[in-house]
């Protein structure tokens, strides 16, 4: 995890992270200033894509920010969206083929 946080949707707690505040802060970790930027572990610099791993109350989240400098200003160029699944299903499974 590179930052760790909670938010609060119509008054109570999300049960995990919302996918638009995870790309939200994920940008603000890269933005010089921000409270975000303070607290994230180091995660690189530069218009390389970097991965922001966000820690919440179901396990993890990672959004992939990329920025650029224009004009001596930080741009956040895009964000992309990776999601973890949970297993729902381990196991065997028998079958009998038909011919035999």
């Amino acid at each position: 995890m590179d930052i760790t946080a909670r938010i609060v949707t119509t008054q109570t707690p999300h049960h995990s992270y919302a996918t638009t505040g995870a790309m939200c802060l994920a940008a603000a970790t890269r933005i010089d200033g921000t409270i975000p930027a303070a607290f994230v572990r180091d995660v690189g610099s530069g218009s390389e894509p970097t991965d922001v791993t966000i820690g919440h109350p179901k396990g993890t989240i990672t959004i992939g920010v990329e920025t650029a400098t224009r004009g001596g200003d930080l741009r956040i160029e895009r964000v992309r969206v990776g999601r973890t699944a949970r297993l729902l299903v381990d196991g065997a499974m028998y079958y009998r083929h038909p011919e035999g």
